[in-house]
């Protein structure tokens, strides 16, 4: 499976989270050529969308921060639900990101070896989000967790 597929399952999945919030959020996923490094990378793709996104904070993440990011962004903004719920949403959402690479390159895992960037970003449309991008290869998997402002 290649990684614009993984990013298309990705996106709906999230595309059904967005439900549980009660259409409050936005929760996406797609990808990007991977410029230089990662960070570079996800300002051309704001360049290219015209999308007045200014990074305002990046931390390099492993698979205990991508939980707190999700936890803070994503499922606090969920619904009902019990807590085993949101413990299964966040392992589907590792499991998606795992699939992203392991065809590819089964020899590197970007969360294990904090590759991963988490950046928080700001915007007119969102006011403060998140974007998480995991390089593979020669692209980035972007997935953006956004609350509306």
């Amino acid at each position: 499976m290649d990684i614009e597929t993984v990013s298309h399952l990705i996106e709906g999945y999230l595309l059904a989270l967005r439900r549980l919030s009660g259409n409050r959020c936005d929760f996406w996923s797609l990808t990007t050529p991977l410029k230089d490094d990662v960070e570079n990378s996800l300002k051309a793709y704001f360049s290219g969308i015209d999308a007045e996104t200014t990074i305002i904070g990046k931390t390099a993440i492993g698979y205990a921060e991508l939980e707190t990011h999700l936890d803070q962004h994503l499922f606090s903004r969920l619904e009902g639900g019990e807590e085993i719920h949101r413990e299964l949403f966040g392992w589907d959402i590792v499991e998606f990101i795992q699939m992203s690479y392991r065809e590819l390159e089964p020899e590197i895992d970007p969360l294990r070896s904090r590759q991963a960037m988490c950046f928080d970003v700001s915007s007119r449309f969102y006011g403060e989000h998140f974007y998480l991008a995991v390089p593979v290869k020669e692209t980035v998997l972007i997935i953006g967790l956004g609350a509306r402002a």
